[in-house]
C-alpha cells in the first residue's frame, strides 16, 4: 500500500472511529484517544502486510471494538 492511499483513508476514517469509540467509552477522552490511536497503529502494520481492507472503516470499528 503506498503512503497516500493510507493517508487518504485515515483522513476519511479518522473522526467516525474517534465518535464510534467516544461513545462506547462514555466520552472518556483520553481513553478514545489511545484506543483510537492504538487502533490506527495496529492498521498501519496489518495493511502494509495484507492490504488495505475492502472496508476499512469497518476494520478499525473491530479492532477498536476488541481493544475496549
Amino acid at each position: 500500500m503506498d503512503e497516500s492511499t493510507l493517508i487518504a483513508t485515515y483522513r476519511d476514517s479518522v473522526q467516525a472511529l474517534y465518535r464510534f469509540v467516544s461513545f462506547r467509552c462514555g466520552g472518556d477522552r483520553n481513553l478514545a484517544e489511545d484506543v483510537t490511536q492504538e487502533t490506527w497503529l495496529r492498521a498501519v502494520k496489518a495493511w502494509r502486510e495484507q492490504g488495505l481492507p475492502d472496508n476499512p472503516l469497518a476494520w478499525l470499528k473491530t479492532v477498536a471494538r476488541n481493544l475496549l
